[in-house]
Order: C-alpha cells, then sequence, then structure tokens
C-alpha cells in the first residue's frame, strides 16, 4: 500500500516498523520536497529533516520508510512535513531598521506620489508570514506614518504555506515573547490586553487592514493585490530563501519583482542569501542593504574587465575637501546618503571614510556595495580584496567577492573565494551572527556557499 492510498485509513499515532531511511529514500524525498516548495537540505540541517521523517512514519503509521516520498505528494503529507520543517520564530518589528526605512523613507514618497491621485491606495505583501507577527507590523507601521491613514485605503496581505501558522495569524493574539521588541506605549496603542493572561490581540482598526491566505512561492500562488491592483507597493519577504536552492531562490525572487508595482519597495531578510545583483532591483541601505527599490528596467551590467588580483591594497580616491576630522561623523554620512539611494554622495563620503579608516573592513564593504550599485564591478572586487588583505577572516567580503567574480565570468577565482569562506565558517557556530551582517546567521551562510560552489563545477 502506498502512502497516498493509505493516509485515509491508518490513524495516527502507532508506532512505524523499524527500519532505516536509506540514502536514496532520503534523496527522493529532499527532491521532492525541493520541486513542491522549494526546501532545501544541507550538512547543517539534514539530522532534522531525518528526524521529521521518522516522525511521519509514526503519525501516518507509514509500512516502510520507503513510502515516505509518496507521502509528500499528498497534500496532508506535504502540509504536516512544512510544518515540521519550518521555523516560525518571529516577532513584532523584527530588524527595526527596515521598519524605520519604511515609515520614513518609503512611505514619504508613496504620500508624495499619490495624494494627489484618485485613488489613495497603499498595497503591502508579507511573503512568507509565519504566524502574522510581521504583517501586522507592516499594517501599524503604515498607519504610524500615514498623516491621515483612516483617509487612506490600506491592506496587507499575509501569505504563507503552513497553514497552521495562518489560523494562529488570524486569531491576532500573541504572547511577551513575540512583542519583546515593543515598548509600552506602542502595546497601548496597538494592543488590548487579553484574552488571556500574558496574552496580547492586535486593535480592530490594525486587523482589519491584514487579510491571511495560504500560498506556495515557489508556484507563487499569490493572491491578487486587492482591488483590481495587479502589483504591490511593498514587499517583504524575509527569512525565506534560507530554505531555498540557489535556482528556486532566483526564481522566485524574479517573480516577487514582476508582482512589485514600479517603484515599489521590497524587504528580504538579512539571514537571506541573495546575490549582490538582483536583476529589476536597485540595493539601498549600504552592506546591509536595508530595502530593494524596482527599477523602470534591469540594472546596468558589471563590466567583465579582468584585472590581475592586486600583490598589495589598491589606491583609493583622496578625501573631499574640507572633510569633517571625526570619523564617526564620515561614517555618519556615508551610510545616511546609501539609505537615501544617492549613489554619488554615498560615493564621496564613504570614499572619505577608507581614506580615513583604510582598514576598516566596514567601510570598505559600504564602498564595495555603492560601487557595486552603481556597476562598477571592478572597483568593487577590488575594495572587497582590499578587505581581505587586512582582514583575511572576512568571511562577508570572501562570500560577497565570490559573487560579483561569478557573475563576471571568473568562476575558478568565485570558487577560490567559497572555499575560504566556507573554511571560515567551519569555525563558527550555526546559530553564530556572520561579523558584518545584522543577523545573517553561519549556517544559513554556511548552507549557500556550499550549495554555490557546488552549482560551480565543471564550469571554468
Amino acid at each position: 500500500m502506498t502512502a497516498a492510498s493509505g493516509l485515509a485509513a491508518r490513524a495516527p499515532g502507532a508506532l512505524a516498523p523499524p527500519g532505516a531511511i536509506s540514502p536514496q529514500v532520503l534523496q527522493a524525498v529532499i527532491a521532492r520536497l525541493g520541486h513542491r516548495c522549494g526546501l532545501a537540505f544541507g550538512a547543517h540541517n539534514r539530522g532534522g529533516l531525518v528526524q521529521a521523517l521518522e516522525a511521519a512514519r509514526e503519525w501516518f503509521r507509514l509500512g516502510s520508510a520507503g513510502e515516505l516520498p509518496a507521502l509528500v505528494e499528498t497534500p496532508e503529507g506535504l502540509d504536516w512535513l512544512v510544518r515540521t520543517l519550518t521555523i516560525g520564530e518571529t516577532y513584532f518589528f523584527r530588524v527595526p531598521e527596515q521598519f524605520a526605512f519604511l515609515k520614513e523613507r518609503v512611505v514619504p514618497e508613496l504620500v508624495r506620489t499619490r495624494a494627489a491621485g484618485p485613488v489613495r491606495a497603499i498595497r503591502a505583501w508579507s511573503a512568507g508570514c509565519a504566524t502574522g507577527e510581521e504583517a501586522y507590523s507592516i499594517a501599524i507601521a503604515l498607519r504610524d506614518a500615514l498623516p491621515d491613514p483612516d483617509r487612506w485605503s490600506l491592506r496587507v496581505l499575509g501569505t504563507d504555506l503552513n497553514r497552521e501558522f495562518l489560523e494562529r495569524a488570524a486569531e491576532a493574539r500573541y504572547s511577551e515573547w513575540s512583542l519583546r521588541g515593543v515598548g509600552e506605549l506602542e502595546r497601548r496603542r496597538w494592543f488590548v490586553p487579553g484574552p488571556g493572561p500574558g496574552l496580547l490581540t492586535v486593535r480592530p482598526e490594525v486587523r482589519r487592514l491584514v487579510q491571511f491566505h495560504p500560498a506556495n512561492l515557489v508556484a507563487l500562488e499569490a493572491p491578487d493585490a486587492g482591488e483590481g491592483a495587479p502589483h504591490v507597493d511593498v514587499l517583504f519577504c524575509r527569512n525565506v530563501f534560507i530554505y531555498f536552492e540557489p535556482e528556486v531562490a532566483a526564481a522566485v525572487v524574479r517573480r516577487l519583482v514582476e508582482r512589485l508595482a514600479p517603484g515599489g519597495w521590497a524587504f528580504f531578510g538579512p539571514s537571506d542569501p541573495l546575490p549582490p545583483r538582483i536583476d529589476g532591483l536597485e540595493p539601498v541601505g549600504g552592506p546591509t542593504r536595508v530595502a530593494f527599490r524596482r527599477t523602470d528596467g534591469a540594472p546596468r551590467r558589471a563590466r567583465t574587465v579582468r584585472a590581475p588580483s592586486p600583490v598589495r591594497p589598491p589606491p583609493t580616491r583622496p578625501a573631499p575637501d574640507a572633510e569633517p576630522v571625526d570619523v564617526r561623523e564620515l561614517r555618519r554620512r556615508a551610510e545616511a546618503h546609501v539609505a537615501r539611494g544617492d549613489v554619488a554622495q554615498a560615493t564621496r563620503w564613504g570614499s572619505a571614510w577608507v581614506s580615513r579608516e583604510p582598514d576598516s573592513t566596514e567601510a570598505l564593504l559600504l564602498l564595495a556595495t555603492v560601487r557595486s550599485t552603481a556597476g562598477d564591478a571592478d572597483e568593487a572586487i577590488a575594495l572587497l580584496r582590499r578587505a581581505l588583505y587586512f582582514d583575511p577572516s572576512a568571511v562577508l567580503a570572501n562570500y560577497r567577492l565570490a559573487e560579483l567574480l561569478a557573475g563576471c565570468g571568473r568562476v575558478a577565482e568565485a570558487r577560490g573565494c567559497l572555499t575560504n569562506a566556507l573554511a571560515q565558517l567551519a569555525a563558527m557556530e550555526d546559530d553564530a551572527t556572520v561579523p558584518g551582517s545584522l543577523e545573517l546567521r553561519a549556517g544559513a551562510l554556511r548552507d549557500a556557499a556550499t550549495r554555490r560552489l557546488a552549482s560551480m563545477r565543471g564550469a571554468r
């Protein structure tokens, strides 16, 4: 009896007969999970998959481990595995820099462009919303930033593959743990106590702005943006791509870009291993790339002029005249212009910062990101090599250098950088934060680098 035909006949809970899951069965399950919902499994999470499959055998009372691949093809089995394998850990206003950018940069721009129009509407999409904290955070941020929110038509769509998460999201009830980043004033403003001890419920004026629907990002089963609108103005898709194979992630990103309105904004997770350039999106926010804006066309192609690897640090631009002496002020100005998307001024002040602190990895990463955004791949590569000259352990510089080199067709050099990055990551715990990032975890970057390196095998 196959898993598909046996689900209805078996009651959950009985122990499955003994028998190890063979490598062939495991690979078949991994392939089908990847095809159905994009989930990827590397060395750091394969053990968790095996545990989940053993539990699935017991829950569905499978006769043998060989029935597991067929279980993935059933709606019940796939839903059960997704609930078990995906992490619902999130909280309100996670990565505060992104929500500050939404309120201070994105909403004012939307107000300027839409206030005089016939329809004063903003549409947002929380893709991979888990238990809803992100979707409600977006709704709160939009209401808080609009000068007259009741005169605007606001809608936030929350989607996830995990239906159990969506049921909890619709209830809008949260514990102290989900609200650990919310101050007392904000709690009183946006939440009401109850319905039980230690719980808070999102206020009705926020809840009515948010709708939840199941959706599979791999198939892009995305519901309509609302009121006939085919696109959304704001997209949050964070900590989702860590689960995907690189080619799946690239396809999903392309489809998400198509769902953004012209000039729309996308926010990805700091832990998501994204390439340095995404067609149709312009990064804003420095090395951490706080947000991405949809451009009218694809970004300019990076120049592919080959240059020998430097044996000493390359020179940088001299600091502009009359720069402030305080390095902290140089950094503040550089980061401020990066956040505004002003490439010329970000280059100016970033160059000044590098001139004052020529061995600063943070300064070099920022300026490299700016130059990459401007389409100057050669200078970005030189700046990242300089960062590695001063700090050979700068794993983020190695990973980003690999992506730039691969984009320029220099695959052999890119493989060397990824090999170095993996050697550095081997000494880090999976949940350790990668230096130079907001909350990129070493385990996620290790898995992304491993898959990227595997995809380059045989290429020159």
